[in-house]
């Protein structure tokens, strides 16, 4: 009678695990947002964070006055991003990262050991390559978002990324 009794939880137990797993997946179906959709969430926001952080670092220890400037207008820019992208994650259910990307952190780590003509060449590089990778993955989420509020916030800020590509490699090609 034990072993049916042990049985009989564990089916019960089962089926509850089940029943939240189905009742996770559903939520995700009623809002539209694909687990793609939320795991592009959490990598722009994580990726709006580190460029703020960076622009912050580059409107502070640039030489060049254009790389001061493009510092500044990264750090506005992708701040706005990141408010508009919270909203849309509030309203899908999805947690906010507490921080900006391995890539970036090792980044900040390099230029931290930089200074003058070094590091406006370095972080100009750095925004150039990773503007590029930034536009192809919005890009692609343009096209495969089926969550309204997430294909409009990509929409609305991919010219904002094509922008700063094209500044970017202005300023890049001027040092």
């Amino acid at each position: 009678m034990n072993a049916t009794f042990g049985s009989t939880v564990r089916g019960v137990v089962l089926i509850g695990l089940l029943s939240a797993g189905a009742a996770q997946a559903a939520e995700s179906t009623q809002s539209g947002l694909s687990e793609d959709g939320r795991d592009f969430i959490v990598e722009a926001a994580k990726g709006n964070a580190g460029e703020v952080e960076l622009g912050k670092v580059a409107a502070d220890k640039g030489q060049a006055e254009s790389v001061r400037e493009y510092g500044k207008r990264l750090a506005t820019d992708h701040g706005e991003a990141n408010d508009r992208l919270r909203k849309v994650a509030d309203e899908a259910g999805v947690s906010w990262p507490s921080a900006g990307t391995e890539e970036q952190r090792e980044l900040m780590d390099d230029l931290s050991d930089l200074s003058g003509a070094e590091f406006d060449e370095r972080f100009m590089e750095a925004m150039v390559k990773d503007h590029k990778k930034d536009i192809e993955k919005y890009e692609e989420m343009s096209e495969d978002a089926s969550y309204p509020p997430l294909k409009a916030y990509v929409q609305s800020t991919l010219p904002k990324l094509k922008e700063h590509l094209t500044l970017a490699e202005k300023v890049n090609d001027s040092l």
